[in-house]
């Protein structure tokens, strides 16, 4: 039998309480009613995961496992290769920095350091041995080495900028008769550093 005012009335219950009775009745009903959707929502949602979890069986059985095996292969592989790539960044990165301190002990000019290492192999460097390091850094660089004492030029064989012109790549690749470097291999790297600090 149905809750309804007319039932309540015949039941000598005052208008002011078959409105409330109304009102508690509506809302239990309406609960009840939010409480059903939300199980048939449930419902329908594991009927999903249901069908989901045949068809991942279905495929495991037809597939195999091997699958998901060179999935996870895959991307392991691909992890420790970006592992390595970053290892190889760091330990670059440490070496750029001690090649840095090396050349600053060296005593070579602040301003060539960036050039230097521009054109240096960095993972050829022998960091083992500092002495021997230091020292093929001064034979090497000699000429960026800041020294204390001004000395002259030397009226044998005269600065090759005389009057503050450039070098161009030609002079400095310049060749005499006997098809020979103008430049000592020396002057030729000091050149083309200069050339590109100044570029």
């Amino acid at each position: 039998m149905a809750l309804t005012r007319r039932l309540l009335k015949s039941m000598g219950i005052d208008e002011e309480k078959i409105e409330q009775i109304v009102e508690a009745h509506a809302e239990t009903v309406d609960a009840l009613k939010n409480e059903r959707n939300k199980y048939k929502d449930d419902a329908e949602k594991l009927n999903d995961m249901q069908k989901k979890y045949d068809d991942l069986k279905k495929q495991v059985e037809t597939q195999g496992v091997n699958v998901y095996e060179e999935k996870y292969n895959t991307e392991h592989e691909a992890f420790k290769k970006y592992k390595a790539e970053v290892e190889a960044e760091r330990v670059k990165a440490e070496k750029v920095k001690d090649y840095k301190n090396l050349l600053r002990k060296a005593g070579v000019s602040e301003k060539r350091i960036e050039a230097i290492l521009k054109v240096t192999a960095i993972d050829e460097v022998d960091f083992a041995d500092e002495e021997k390091t230091l020292e093929n850094i001064r034979n090497e660089w000699g000429d960026f080495i800041v020294r204390e004492s001004q000395q002259g030029a030397n009226t044998e064989t005269p600065p090759l900028n005389v009057g503050g012109s450039k070098m161009t790549k030609a002079d400095i690749y310049k060749k005499d008769d006997h098809g020979r470097y103008v430049l000592s291999t020396a002057e030729r790297q000091k050149a083309l550093m200069e050339m590109s600090a100044n570029n």
